[in-house]
């Protein structure tokens, strides 16, 4: 999703760790490890999404109710339409918000 090579995810990830956002916990077996969002990383990530939702709220605020409902299955069509499997909807979700958009539910992975 981020296109990093492994040691680019490592030194990503050690950042994020030196920041307080993730911590490395075990993972299922000896050779992996599990990352888990401290506090202060969950806090981070709501904050990014505040802002995309800011951002979507004033670019649709020029529609009405209705418009806005017509316009969901739309776009539903265009993102399902320029993804071309599992790893362009990686890149296009990435900054989904999970819970207004379940993966079960993913327009772009239909």
């Amino acid at each position: 999703m981020l296109q990093l090579s492994h040691s680019g995810a490592v030194r990503l990830i050690d950042r994020l760790s030196a920041d307080g956002l993730v911590e490395r916990q075990s993972g299922r077996d000896q050779r992996s490890v599990s990352l888990v969002l401290t506090p202060a990383g969950r806090a981070a990530a709501a904050a990014v999404l505040a802002e995309r939702q800011s951002v979507l709220d004033r670019a649709l605020s020029g529609l009405t109710a209705a418009e806005r409902r017509s316009l969901t299955p739309l776009v539903e069509k265009l993102l399902a339409g320029v993804s071309a499997g599992r790893r362009s909807a990686d890149h296009i979700c990435r900054l989904c918000d999970t819970s207004a958009c379940p993966l079960s539910d993913c327009p772009v992975l239909e």
